[in-house]
């Protein structure tokens, strides 16, 4: 690879073929965790980070009347501290980009590249979240070893 050329050995073309069999036609709604938990926008701060530690959650989707608005994470909460988080609202504080979203037809193949940057990508219909991928759900449907190569520097 160093010299310009890629020439991998055999084995390693028929790991990667056979790692990509069975899942690379399957879309984002097939293997999706439906109904994931959310927060409304006009929950408290405090409210959100209960609900993330019932559910040991790092971040929750923040909704309003089933509308994804953005995300709420631990980072978020951490960066506002100072606030008194029984009165502050999540919309307030929460990032308005937070987890990719996609649509559930979308194919995984195209979103293996998300979880560079995110340990989850949110799936929607017409703008209504349906459900959630997160990178330990990957090992489920048997890309997790294609995708350390893939993400690999």
């Amino acid at each position: 690879m160093e010299r310009g050329s890629l020439n991998p050995p055999l084995s390693v073309v028929t790991t990667i073929l056979e790692a990509t069999k069975g899942w690379s036609s399957k879309t984002c709604g097939e293997i999706m965790s439906r109904d994931p938990d959310t927060i409304d926008a006009r929950s408290s701060v405090m409210q959100a980070v209960e609900k993330m530690k019932a559910g040991d959650f790092s971040q929750l989707p923040v909704v309003r009347t089933g509308r994804i608005l953005g995300v709420i994470t631990i980072k978020d909460v951490f960066n506002n501290l100072e606030l008194d988080l029984e009165e502050v609202s999540v919309e307030t504080i929460m990032s308005s980009v937070g987890a990719p979203m996609v649509d559930e037809n979308t194919l995984i193949t195209s979103i293996i590249q998300l979880f560079r940057d995110s340990p989850a990508v949110l799936v929607q219909r017409q703008g209504r979240l349906t459900g959630i991928i997160t990178k330990s759900d990957l090992p489920k449907i048997g890309v997790l070893n294609l995708i350390e190569m893939e993400l690999a520097p």
